[in-house]
């Protein structure tokens, strides 16, 4: 931890997190081979920092830059900061809902259909102005600026064959959508060649895939030996991700007669679709003859 010594009082953090929720679920059985499963989660989340000073000369100076530069959310009008600000742009409720659907046409075989969504809160450290070497990330020097929480939709199908009591085979499908993934994003370099590293929040991600599971009884291979006390089991995942980054971007608009600057606080994709941290992470490694791994 790097501290900036001759504002030490206020080379500090500290921060709050409120969490409490209530889940309410039923299950209904419409008759042999209907029943759902659903239910619904009502969560109130509220951060609060108490105390986010800069702990480093390079990011103080910018900090104390900004505080005459306005940012306006051109959706809302509303005065916004420059980055994320979870104190005030967090929704404190989210109801988040779950059904479980199963049919069984058959007494030894199942198809499952789901759906759920959840939530991801950021860890109080992710919301932190802290500047703090990570040797993870190759000596890297890792801050926040204010994230979001993350919301994920997920979408499940399977089909699910038991061949006896103890025995299953199964395939399945799911697909997850996550709005505001928490990602890695390199900032900038400094003259002294010191990389920065920033969490903030990407546009979405989404993975799908399929997934295979296997559980036999090795008793086939020999009937009333002790293979009927041992079984097989094995998983096989194919799934794809992508994830589309993101960045806020500052947009003129002119000067009060305070010398207040005010800019439009716009979200701009970037191209690669994939944070800038992703592309610079073989520099880092090169820039300390760090090997590279796939």
């Amino acid at each position: 931890m790097f501290y900036y010594p001759a504002a030490f009082s206020i080379s500090a953090y500290e921060g709050k997190n409120s969490n409490q929720a209530v889940y309410g679920m039923l299950d209904n059985r419409f008759n042999s081979w209907i029943r759902l499963t659903w239910g619904l989660r009502a969560e109130y989340f509220k951060y609060k920092s108490l105390q986010n000073g800069d702990n480093d000369l390079q990011m103080d100076a910018r900090t104390i830059a900004m505080q005459k530069q306005r940012f306006v959310d051109p959706a809302t009008g509303k005065l916004v900061g420059m980055t994320a600000d979870p104190e005030t742009e967090e929704k404190t409720w989210r109801y988040l809902p779950s059904a479980s659907l199963t049919l069984t046409p058959l007494q030894d075989f199942n198809i499952r259909m789901a759906y759920s969504q959840s939530v991801v809160r950021p860890a109080l450290i992710e919301n932190s102005r802290m500047v703090r070497q990570d040797p993870a990330l190759g000596g890297a020097y890792r801050r926040n600026e204010g994230v979001l929480s993350t919301v994920i939709n997920h979408y499940d199908m399977r089909l699910e064959w038991y061949p006896s009591i103890a025995e299953v085979i199964s395939i399945g499908f799911f697909y997850k959508y996550f709005q505001n993934p928490i990602e890695l994003y390199q900032q900038m370099m400094d003259s002294s060649h010191r990389i920065y590293v920033t969490t903030n929040n990407s546009e979405w991600a989404k993975i799908k895939g399929l997934e295979f599971d296997i559980r036999k009884n090795l008793g086939f291979m020999l009937p009333g030996s002790l293979l009927e006390n041992f079984n097989f089991s094995g998983n096989v995942t194919l799934q794809r991700s992508e994830v589309q980054s993101a960045e806020f971007r500052a947009k003129g608009i002119g000067t009060d007669k305070y010398g207040n600057t005010f800019e439009y606080r716009e979200k701009q994709f970037l191209k690669s679709k994939r944070p800038s941290m992703d592309r610079s992470l073989s520099s880092i490694m090169r820039h300390y003859n760090m090997p590279e791994t796939a």
